[in-house]
């Protein structure tokens, strides 16, 4: 990402001042701004404590609020912990945040999570998806909303003021990462892994960027008018936003031989009928 951060507001409180917000204003996570955690597929969500502080949500207080075009892991001080996501179904588990624009641009942010699988059934991949709303109101993020997985430079989305997007460096950098999959395809609202299993009863460790983006006239027709924050004066002060999470089942090798078997007589019938 090439151009001024927001960030995700952290603090145990936050007071929003009135008047009119500008359109380049940006957004920050803060702690505790975290409004919903829903899913069918949901066993346990556990931030990692900021500062050993176990009563605070891990969501680092923005560290740097310039330009956030990382490209090494450990360069992004704006981070994102989630020490557990325990899944006991395969299906999807949403944790929704809360973005406050505070200042110019958009802010880049690194998320570090290990996700358990305690769903009875080994896993052949695993996605996450940005987007807004939760269950069945969840809607995917699109290509001009500005929220993404740090592809901003690379799919020709809107810049701000216009500026052309050629030539700028760094997009998808850091490479995501994780321990139990090798091959990712790397969308600009999708990360989907696969190659690689998760067990029954065991994890794997996740690490990946977004781009976190003011709400302002650049996205309001993309963003969903009932995930916008206002304050009391009706002026826009932030939004919502969702992570989703979902592991994919390996099948079962007797379904996969029931498959097979099904198939076998299928052909045997038709040689059957043919003669």
């Amino acid at each position: 990402m090439q151009f001024r951060p927001i960030a995700i507001a952290l603090g145990t409180a936050l007071t929003v001042l009135g008047g009119a917000i500008e359109p380049s204003v940006a957004a920050i996570l803060v702690r505790g701004g975290v409004t919903q955690i829903i899913g069918p597929g949901l066993g346990a969500v556990e931030f990692t404590p900021e500062s050993g502080d176990p009563s605070q949500p891990g969501v680092d207080p923005v560290r740097d609020i310039g330009n956030n075009d990382f490209s090494g892991p450990d360069e992004n001080q704006n981070q994102v912990g989630l020490e557990l996501v325990r899944f006991d179904a395969v299906a999807p588990i949403d944790i929704e945040f809360v973005a406050f624009n505070v200042w110019e641009g958009g802010t880049e942010y690194l998320f570090k999570e290990t996700v358990l699988n305690n769903t009875g059934l080994n896993w052949g991949k695993f996605s996450i998806q940005l987007g807004f709303g939760t269950g069945r109101n969840f809607i995917q993020s699109g290509l001009r909303d500005r929220l993404d997985f740090d592809t901003f430079n690379a799919l020709g989305q809107v810049f701000p003021f216009g500026l052309e997007l050629a030539g700028l460096p760094l997009e998808k950098t850091p490479t995501p990462t994780s321990t139990a999959f090798a091959q990712l395809d790397h969308q600009a609202n999708i990360l989907q892994w696969q190659n690689g299993k998760v067990r029954q009863g065991q994890s794997v460790d996740f690490t990946f960027s977004l781009d976190l983006p003011n709400l302002s006239a650049l996205n309001q027709k993309e963003i969903p008018q009932a995930n916008w924050l206002l304050d009391d004066q009706g002026q826009i002060v932030g939004y919502k936003f969702t992570l989703r999470q979902s592991p994919h089942a390996v099948p079962e090798p007797s379904a996969v031989l029931g498959l097979i078997g099904i198939g076998l007589l299928s052909v045997g019938r038709i040689r059957k009928q043919k003669h």
